[in-house]
């Protein structure tokens, strides 16, 4: 992953694989992704339903969509939200902290890389 260059990579931008409805297509594939130094190196893969960030440290982040409570969980340390689609503003939205699914991925991944990302 890039810093604050915006990203190019689909398997990055996880909520462009959504319908028009807001649900999340299906899609299976693996990337490798750079951040810039072997320090801050990731994986992104994204199998069925499952997007997982793995980094250099070991920790992982994991974006789920979870379509029988037709929601997208996220689980970034020891967070975890819930999104659901929120139709009149086309977003994914935490209800418990009225978060944004891609600010609260930008914003976590880019604490966890130490820069600033933009999704």
């Amino acid at each position: 992953m890039t810093g604050s260059a915006r990203s190019r990579n689909p398997h990055e931008s996880w909520s462009r694989r959504t319908s028009s409805s807001g649900r999340p297509r299906r899609s299976s594939t693996s990337t490798p992704a750079s951040a810039g130094s072997s320090s801050r190196s990731s994986n992104v893969q994204l199998a069925g339903d499952v997007l997982t960030l793995s980094f250099k440290d070991g920790a992982r982040f994991v974006i789920n969509a979870h379509s029988a409570a037709g929601q997208i969980w996220m689980a970034a340390g020891t967070t975890a939200w819930h999104f659901d689609f929120v139709p009149e503003q086309g977003q994914w939205i935490a209800r418990k902290s009225d978060e944004e699914l891609m600010a609260t991925v930008a914003r976590v991944v880019g604490a966890k890389l130490g820069t600033e990302v933009s999704l």
